[in-house]
């Protein structure tokens, strides 16, 4: 057989054309893994902040049934000058108002044991005790009626700093 008298025969230009062929592909598969984890990392930061907005959304919620509830039971003179609240004279609007925070916080997944101790007297989600009573007297529960409203704005507080984080 005869030998080639260049020795840069075309079978050692194939091997290195091969190796330069396998490190690109090399290189773009690693470059495609890259791609592919940063996607994946973006998506994931994406739904936990959409989960920490949804959850705020629902304490905002929660936290408006709240003082509506406390702003329908502040005293004020009727016109006949009895002492009065506006539970007393719009029992309708109460009641919705009252079954809207009572739903608000029993469907709430956030950790509100003072809150939920105070309106239904258990804690976490399931069935209502006979008898469960949201509303209290801001005359007489104040120290209360503040520990829920610091207890849902500290949550609140908290999931701000997360979002913003």
């Amino acid at each position: 057989m005869l030998q080639p008298s260049n020795p840069h025969d075309y079978g050692s230009t194939t091997s290195v054309l091969d190796a330069i062929t396998a490190l690109g592909t090399a290189a773009a598969v690693l470059v495609a893994l890259a791609a592919v984890a940063v996607g994946w990392h973006v998506a994931n930061r994406d739904r936990k902040h959409s989960r920490l907005v949804e959850r705020q959304r629902a304490l905002i919620d929660l936290l408006a049934a709240f003082e509506a509830m406390q702003a329908y039971q502040v005293p004020a003179f009727g016109k006949d000058g009895e002492l009065t609240t506006w539970s007393q004279t719009h029992p309708r609007e109460f009641e919705e108002i009252r079954a809207r925070w009572r739903a608000s916080l029993y469907a709430s997944g956030e950790d509100l044991p003072y809150t939920r101790r105070a309106a239904f007297d258990h804690f976490g989600p399931g069935p209502l005790p006979d008898g469960a009573r949201l509303e209290g007297n801001p005359e007489i529960d104040t120290d209360a009626v503040r520990a829920i409203r610091g207890e849902i704005v500290d949550v609140l507080d908290l999931l701000r700093t997360q979002i913003e984080g």
